[in-house]
């Protein structure tokens, strides 16, 4: 306006200083002709100055009737209506995070030029949003990408060109009305008083009305989108903050879960003593965890690039399941592969036929196979149809089984779908923040132990059946051997274990036994004991003979379910290994115990040997430094090598929280044709 209030000013005394100087010429040397020539020359060259200046004054005049549309204003309670309605549950955060920072821009550089840009953090998160559906399986739509862009697409439209030429009878107009109106406005500070009266209807300008209206609604719809778009970038933040980590309960907790004291009373089915319940581990709410997190971007202190960093899921699978997205959504790219024929099931080493070429073009597509393209079946593709096998928990053999061809014709789109599903598991796993340990994933029939972030054991277990059974009462199918997902804390070791046998398997199991055998519970180690409450419960004496083997690892909850040794090793040779009442075996059970104790500070040489001696008692180790156990179901596990296992979905689980991923429809889409399409993998399962 400062501009405007010159060249006004300036337009005004030239034209006012014409006129006194032509009536000055006009009164001493008074020729009619030469007056009028030298006022019209005056003033023509004055209004000319005007209307030259007027495109940057009417420009100036439209921003300055947009003003008013400010980040505050979009970010008022009041006025929530200016955003989409998802977003609604993001601005309390907002509102802290810009309050603090005196509500400055975070996205967008400062309005030095009259279009604004975004800044170099803008640029980059932008391109973070747009590809976070590529990188962690996470629709834009979920984060307000579509809504950014077309805010972005209004900055970037060019400014409407304002044509304010006049013609001479317009020129002249002009000079008249400044000759009868200077007066109104010489003591105006501001001229946009002058300016509006001229585009009023009848004056000189009324003709630039709509013009100057149509450039004023430009910088209008720039200022919206300005302030419109930084809170949705930022709104999009809070979301990128809350899917990646804060959504997830794990996060919430501030210090360890309380370790359960035991109790004097026994329940009835075990005579180990009752836990009481834990107390709730302190929380803080997911508005304190956002707002901590993402202020130190709005202070300065971390750049766009830091903080999308940090708040990415620290797990080693995660970063690992990221590569093996990108590299399935690339075969998905190129096609996928091409479904092999019937008549490749039966190849093995020696084999030579045309269907061999597939097989090898099929094992290329997921970089396995890298030799040639004949029809020979020789015996490095045997192995590349062992490491197969492998990764899709399917006997290893070495030749093209009915289950390994079914498996090789899953689709490529089915696999990345797995994927994806596992990049949200992970980003919603119960580790949280937690650097040690226990992690079972039941589908991998596996655990590991995990201490200061590092690996430290890897073994193989064997979790509750998948076999499904009908329950009268509620009249539905159900899984009531399948292990449960919960997280818990390990607080005890265990040595000779007595097995105190559940009543259902008392009763379903050993009492038909017992009545065809009268001498089954002798013969094989069961007697009856009774609790100090009165009850009576079935149990299994300690000894090699002992279902849960020399040792179990308790951490005490409502399932009842625990780690422990046992007597059958021969299950852990199958690759699907679903065969417990719930609980989880474990292959390697003295590796396991020596791992603890050395943790908690209280290994020494023979401790085992001592505790297991044959004929010796149950004996309870307290560890001084209980380890939480987080016992998960994720489909899809990458190995140190980046090659994807593909695993049983033996509980059919895969499916149940997709509409998780996204709400967009197209999520649906892909769910519904995913619950159709039936897994190799998961069919054996099941059956077994």
């Amino acid at each position: 306006m400062r501009a405007l209030k010159s060249a006004l000013l300036i337009s005004q005394a030239l034209l006012l200083c014409a006129l006194l100087t032509s009536c000055e010429t006009k009164q001493d040397k008074n020729p009619a002709a030469q007056t009028d020539t030298l006022l019209d020359k005056k003033a023509r060259q004055d209004s000319d100055a005007l209307v030259e200046s007027l495109p940057s004054l009417l420009n100036d005049l439209a921003i300055s009737r947009a003003k008013g549309i400010s980040l505050v204003s979009v970010l008022d309670p009041a006025k929530q209506d200016a955003l989409p309605t998802t977003s609604h549950t993001q601005l309390p955060i907002l509102r802290t995070l810009y309050s603090k920072t005196e509500n400055q821009y975070r996205w967008f550089e400062p309005a030095k030029k009259k279009a604004p840009a975004l800044s170099s953090s803008g640029v980059a998160w932008v391109a973070s949003l747009s590809e976070l559906e590529s990188t962690h399986g996470i629709f834009g739509e979920d984060l307000h990408l579509p809504a950014i862009q077309k805010h972005l697409s209004v900055l970037e439209q060019p400014v409407p060109k304002l044509d304010a030429s006049l013609d001479a009878a317009q020129k002249q107009a002009l000079v008249s009305w400044f000759e009868d109106n200077s007066q109104r406005f010489a003591q105006d500070q501001d001229n946009s008083r002058l300016l509006e009266a001229l585009l009023e209807e009848g004056a000189p300008l009324s003709h630039l009305r709509e013009p100057t209206a149509q450039l004023t609604a430009h910088y209008t719809d720039q200022q919206q989108s300005l302030a419109e778009g930084e809170v949705l970038l930022s709104a999009a933040l809070v979301l990128y903050a809350e899917r990646m980590r804060f959504n997830n309960k794990a996060w919430h907790r501030t210090k360890p879960v309380e370790k359960r004291e035991l109790g004097p009373e026994t329940n009835a089915n075990s005579d180990e003593p009752d836990p009481s319940k834990e107390e709730p581990a302190e929380e803080l709410t997911k508005e304190q965890l956002v707002t901590d997190a993402l202020m130190p971007f709005f202070e300065e202190k971390k750049t766009i690039q830091e903080l999308t960093m940090s708040l990415q899921p620290p797990y080693e699978q995660y970063g690992r399941l990221i590569q093996a997205y990108k590299r399935y959504q690339d075969i998905v790219e190129q096609g996928g592969w091409v479904a092999l024929p019937e008549s490749v099931i039966g190849l093995k080493r020696g084999s030579s036929s045309p269907a061999v070429v597939l097989l090898k073009e099929r094992l290329r597509a997921e970089k396995m196979w890298d030799g040639d393209e004949s029809e020979a079946f020789g015996p490095k593709l045997e192995k590349a149809v062992k490491h197969y096998q492998h990764t899709h928990q399917i006997w290893e053999k070495g030749f093209i089984t009915k289950e390994t061809w079914r498996s090789m014709n899953i689709p490529a789109s089915r696999r990345l779908l797995r994927i994806r599903y596992s990049l949200e598991r992970w980003r919603n796993i119960r580790v949280g923040s937690d650097s040690e340990y226990i992690y079972v994933n039941i589908p991998d029939f596996h655990a590991e132990l995990w201490e200061n972030e590092d690996l430290k054991l890897r073994f193989r277990v064997v979790t509750g059946s998948a076999r499904k059974e009908w329950n009268q009462k509620d009249r539905k199918h159900e899984r009531p051997r399948a292990t449960k997902l919960f997280s818990d804390t390990m607080q005890y070791i265990v040595f000779n274990p007595y097995w105190n046998v559940p009543k259902g398997i008392v009763e379903e199991e050993i009492l038909p036994k017992l009545e065809e055998e009268p001498e089954y519970l002798e013969e094989n180690n069961y007697e009856w004991h009774e609790l100090p409450s009165g009850n009576r419960v079935m149990r299994q004496t300690p000894g090699p003979h002992n279902a849960l083997g020399l040792v179990k690892f308790l951490f005490p909850n409502d399932h009842n379910i625990y780690l422990h040794d046992t007597n059958q090793k021969g299950f852990f040779d199958y690759p699907i290994r679903a065969f417990s009442h719930g609980c989880i075996r474990v292959k390697e059970p003295m590796q396991l115990a020596e791992a603890l104790l050395r943790r908690d500070g209280r290994w020494r040489d023979g401790m085992i040997e001592h505790y297991t001696k044959p004929g010796g008692g149950e004996s309870w180790i307290t560890l001084k430094k209980p380890l939480p156990v987080h016992i998960e179901y994720i489909v899809v596990r990458v190995d140190e090598n980046g090659d994807p296992h593909f695993l049983a979905d033996i509980y059919t689980m895969e499916t149940l929280p997709m509409t998780r991923i996204s709400s967009k429809s197209a999520a649906f889409t892909i769910a519904q044709s995913a619950r159709s399409m039936v897994s190799t993998t998961t069919e054996l399962a099941v059956n077994d």
